[in-house]
C-alpha cells in the first residue's frame, strides 16, 4: 500500500494500481471503523473511557 501511495503522489499510477489502492484504502477504513467500535464496546464493559482502553492496550493513535 505504501508503494502505491508513493506512486499516486508522483502521479505515476496505472488504472489497475489506482483500483488496487482504492480497494486497499476502503478495506483499511472498514477495519478501522470496526476496530474503533470494538474498542468502544470494551471501554463500556470495563466502565472506562476510550482513551483509557487505548492506553491500557498500548495504542497511541489509529495506526498502532
Amino acid at each position: 500500500m505504501v508503494e502505491l501511495e508513493a506512486k499516486m503522489e508522483a502521479s505515476a499510477l496505472s488504472e489497475a494500481e489506482y483500483a488496487e489502492l482504492t480497494k486497499l484504502t476502503e478495506a483499511y477504513e472498514q477495519f478501522s471503523v470496526e476496530r474503533l467500535q470494538l474498542l468502544k464496546k470494551l471501554a463500556l464493559l470495563r466502565n472506562v473511557g476510550l482513551e483509557d482502553i487505548m492506553t491500557q492496550m498500548g495504542l497511541k493513535n489509529g495506526r498502532d
